[in-house]
This record gives C-alpha cells, structure tokens and sequence, in this order.
C-alpha cells in the first residue's frame, strides 16, 4: 500500500465527507461547488491589492478579518435560488426515514 496514514483518514472520515449526498441534488450541488470559495479568494485578494505591504503581521490578520467580516455580512442576506423548497423537501423525506426507522426498530 502507498499512503496507509492517508487511506486510513479517508476511510474513517468516509461518512462525514459523503455526507452532503443525502441532500437533494439541487441543494448538493451548491454544497460540494468551489464557487463560494473562489469567490471568497478572489475579494481577498482584490482587497489586498490595495495595500501593498503591512507594518507587521498583526495588522494584515486585523486586515483580513476586516474584510471577511465585511463579506460576511453581505452573504448573510444572500438567499439561494429555491433553498426554501428544496431544503423543506429534505426535511419532509428525513422526517418520513425516521419515522420509517422508528417503526423497524419496534417491529424487531
């Protein structure tokens, strides 16, 4: 074998990476997407362009978490496309396992 440390992690991180497959596909796919990450990159380093340099390292992590807490703010009334719907559609199918669960569990 090559990486047994690393295939050991994978294998037991396995659930919780797949995690987000139990989603609806419209809601998976906003969930597994890079696009909020790239564009989270690209603002910092848009904004950073405008400071070349920084006295110490002190102030550029006030300056970064300046500008992530700004961008923070302007996601949180960001809404997705049909999250509502999709979103209560999972909650009525994880409601009707459980119950499904439930009853398995007493008939056993």
């Amino acid at each position: 074998r090559i990486y047994p440390r690393l295939i050991s992690a994978w294998q037991k991180a396995l659930p919780e990476l797949l995690a987000f497959l139990v989603l609806p596909f419209p809601i998976r796919s906003y969930v597994y997407s890079t696009n909020a990450v790239e564009r989270v990159n690209k603002e910092i380093k848009r904004w950073l362009k405008s400071r070349e340099q920084f006295p110490n390292e002190k102030s550029a992590e006030k300056y970064l978490y300046a500008i992530l807490s700004e961008m923070d703010e302007r996601f949180k009334t960001r809404r997705l496309k049909n999250w509502e719907f999709y979103y209560s559609l999972y909650l009525e199918e994880k409601k009707k396992n459980t119950v499904h669960r439930r009853m398995q569990t007493q008939l056993t």
